[in-house]
C-alpha cells in the first residue's frame, strides 16, 4: 500500500476515511481545534485536493461528529452531512463539474450516520428527530425523509444490503 498522508500534523485529527467504489480516490476529514477540512487524494496521481472547509479554530471541546463522509455509488460525487448553525445539510461534490449542492434537512436535529443506496438515488440515515432516534429514508431527487423506525428503542449505523432491497442497522430493541 501507499502513505495516504505524506506526514500528519501535530493537533490534527485525521477520521471518516472512505475510499470511492473504483478505489482510486479516498477522501477523510481534518479537525484542528474545531476547523474542519474534507480533502480527497487521487491515488493514481497523489494529487490531494481540499474539497470543503467548515468552522473556525477554537480553544474548546472539539466535535468529532461531524463531517459524516460517504461515497456516491458511481465514485464520482461525495456525499457529507454537516451541522450548520445548529442545522443539519447534505452537500454533495461532483468531481466532474467541481459542483457543490446543499440541502438543508430541517426535520433532523443530529445525524449519526448514513448510506447510499445501490443506485445512488436514496440516503438511509441514523438521526434524530424530537429527541428520538430513529432509521431514515430520504430521497435525494424529490427531497423527501420518511421516518422508518418511529419508535421508542435507539437504532444506529444503518446499511443498505442485497441491491438495496432491504436496511439492516443496529437498535436498543429488547
Amino acid at each position: 500500500g501507499q502513505n495516504i498522508l505524506r506526514k500528519s500534523k501535530k493537533d490534527t485529527r485525521y477520521y471518516q476515511p472512505q475510499y470511492n467504489s473504483s478505489c482510486e480516490k479516498i477522501a477523510w476529514a481534518e479537525n484542528k481545534f474545531g476547523k474542519y477540512f474534507i480533502k480527497v487524494k487521487d491515488l493514481k496521481t497523489g494529487k490531494t485536493s481540499l474539497i470543503y472547509k467548515r468552522e473556525h479554530k477554537l480553544e474548546q471541546i472539539t466535535d468529532y461528529s461531524y463531517p459524516l463522509i460517504k461515497w456516491h455509488p458511481s465514485g464520482i460525487v461525495l456525499g457529507f452531512m454537516i451541522e450548520k448553525k445548529g442545522e443539519i445539510y447534505f452537500i454533495t461534490y461532483n468531481f466532474d463539474n467541481k459542483e457543490l449542492k446543499e440541502i438543508e434537512m430541517t426535520a433532523l436535529e443530529k445525524v449519526n450516520s448514513f448510506d447510499y443506496s445501490h443506485d445512488g438515488m436514496n440516503l438511509v440515515i441514523a438521526g434524530f428527530n424530537n429527541g428520538q432516534s430513529d432509521i431514515f429514508i430520504f430521497n435525494i431527487l424529490a427531497n423527501t425523509l420518511v421516518n422508518i423506525t418511529q419508535d421508542n428503542a435507539d437504532d444506529y449505523t444503518p446499511l443498505y444490503v442485497n441491491q438495496s432491497k432491504q436496511i439492516i442497522f443496529g437498535s436498543k430493541r429488547k
